[in-house]
């Protein structure tokens, strides 16, 4: 399985969705999370199944589905700052590793 549809696939199963009907307005949701999660962090590897920083972005990112899902998107940065700021670290130290 591509990593797109694991990702889909998985957020859809946070989402505790079993049908299709609403397969394009979940897909339009994750880019919507990953936009999100992007510009507070800088470019994120959901798409890294092995890496700590993938897993943590993935992670978050199906927390944003859920809140946005259940109509409580204004609540996920307030209720998550600390997950961001520790992923927004995360990234940091990576983007600084890989240019060493």
């Amino acid at each position: 399985m591509e990593n797109e549809d694991y990702l889909f696939e998985t957020v859809k199963r946070r989402l505790r969705i079993t049908y299709s009907g609403y397969d394009d307005d979940i897909k339009e949701l994750i880019q919507e999370g990953k936009s999100y999660l992007v510009s507070k962090t800088g470019e994120l590897p959901f798409d890294d199944l092995d890496s700590n920083l993938g897993t943590n972005a993935r992670s978050l990112l199906k927390i944003y589905c859920q809140y946005h899902w259940n109509n409580n998107g204004h609540l996920f940065e307030g209720d998550l700052r600390s997950q961001i700021i520790a992923l927004q670290i995360e990234a940091a130290k990576v983007k600084r590793q890989a240019k060493k």
